[in-house]
């Protein structure tokens, strides 16, 4: 028997009860029994309501999203968590936390004011720190990086498997500092087994990085750090490159490219790989079947080429002869003191002086290049007196904005496609060179 038809039962039963003190204490005690089941039966009926809608909710919303971005939709399935909870008892996805971790990197006083304002759910600093120590650091290349890697490729075609291995070094603060998770100091030098017996014990001031970048995809992945005591010998950097091909190899990654900067100990490095003069490549360490091509970072040899011309101030080419003082016309015709419109807005003494850090700038050596240089040449050319003889440095920088826009084609608007006016361009360059 059902309680519904158990309910509809008590009435009947308790019209039949004799009309006496017990028999009314009896009839009470069934009355608030028979509501109580009442209550029970609506709360029941209330909760599977309650389901069924947060069922279709779910539902709605997941369709709702469905055609936006990854990011956006996790957004929008964080700010309906969090609305579910206080600020004191939210729960964040790992997801989630990579991305405020990311926003807050760059920009620390813009991710405090989403926060304060709760236009996005994010979390405390304290909470973000909470998170960080969770997180396995430490030098070298580490087990779970490579598996979690094994994971990731496992659906990739192979086009989207190949790419290149990047290594760069950068100049550190020396510094200890201790680990509570694995009662570790962190500080000395660590090139993992490779480290020199004689600098175990030294303070490291040279962070060493490797990271892969497919030719498919926009997506980066770094590899492993390590720290060393000046910078790491060529010998040492042939040995981590190996280890570190085996890796990826192992994981399902192919790589067809070691892209370093022309420092002297890379040179070194590059010798242990068999390099000459005419030669860029050697046999792949997991395979003899496949070449391993070696390549000098693009962005490193445009700075090479600048701070040659600033040192040098006057360069001799096939096209004539190429003056520092060609930019610096053109820097001084566009004096905002003389004039509101600039040719060269960009342009800048920054550009033809730079000083100490100025120079390891990318941007500032790009735009030395850039197509606006060479145009605020040809305008100011009868205007200044030291812009008379300037042909040739418009030839040259018009020559190198060529090759700096063939070696940034990323995207399907300036890719080298055929029949494109792009290719026609960049090949015309090439062949004036």
């Amino acid at each position: 028997m059902s309680v519904q038809i158990f309910l509809d039962y008590i009435p009947l039963i308790i019209k039949e009860l004799p009309n006496s003190p017990k028999c009314a204490a009896d009839i009470a005690d069934l009355v608030k029994f028979v509501d109580n089941m009442k209550i029970m039966t609506l709360r029941e009926e209330l909760t599977a309501l309650m389901k069924r809608c947060a069922a279709k909710k779910d539902t709605f919303i997941a369709e709702a999203i469905a055609d936006l971005p990854d990011v956006q939709k996790l957004a929008v399935q964080e700010c309906i968590a969090a609305a579910k909870k206080r600020k004191q008892g939210r729960r964040y996805t790992c997801d989630w936390v990579y991305e405020c971790l990311l926003m807050r990197i760059k920009s620390p006083s813009l991710y405090e004011s989403i926060r304060r304002k709760d236009i996005l759910p994010l979390p405390s600093q304290s909470t973000l720190a909470k998170y960080i120590r969770s997180f396995d650091i430490g030098f070298g290349f580490k087990k779970n990086l490579f598996e979690t890697l094994r994971s990731k490729v496992a659906c990739m075609s192979m086009q989207q498997r190949r790419g290149a291995l990047l290594l760069d070094e950068m100049k550190l603060s020396e510094g200890l500092s201790f680990n509570r998770k694995d009662i570790n100091i962190i500080g000395f030098t660590d090139l993992g087994n490779h480290t020199p017996s004689t600098q175990k014990n030294e303070l490291g001031n040279h962070g060493l990085v490797f990271m892969f970048q497919p030719f498919q995809g926009k997506w980066v992945q770094t590899l492993g750090a390590f720290l060393s005591r000046g910078c790491a010998s060529g010998e040492i950097l042939h040995k981590l490159i190996i280890e570190c091909i085996i890796l990826l190899e192992d994981v399902g990654l192919y790589i067809d490219v070691l892209t370093t900067d022309g420092a002297s100990w890379n040179r070194t490095m590059w010798k242990k790989f068999g390099l000459e003069k005419d030669m860029c490549s050697c046999h792949n360490p997991t395979n003899d079947n496949r070449r391993l091509w070696i390549a000098s970072d693009f962005p490193h040899l445009i700075k090479c080429v600048r701070n040659r011309i600033v040192q040098q101030q006057n360069i001799t080419t096939p096209d004539g002869e190429i003056k520092t003082l060609h930019w610096d016309a053109v820097i001084a015709m566009d004096d905002p003191k003389t004039h509101t419109l600039k040719v060269c807005p960009k342009l800048s003494s920054a550009h033809v002086h730079p000083k100490s850090y100025q120079k390891m700038n990318v941007a500032l050596a790009f735009q030395l290049f850039s197509s606006s240089a060479a145009n605020g040449m040809q305008i100011y050319k009868n205007d200044h007196p030291w812009l008379k003889d300037c042909d040739s440095t418009i030839i040259f920088v018009e020559r190198m904005n060529a090759l700096i826009d063939i070696m940034n084609s990323r995207t399907p608007l300036t890719a080298l496609k055929d029949g494109t006016n792009q290719k026609q361009i960049h090949i015309n360059a090439a062949k004036d060179a």
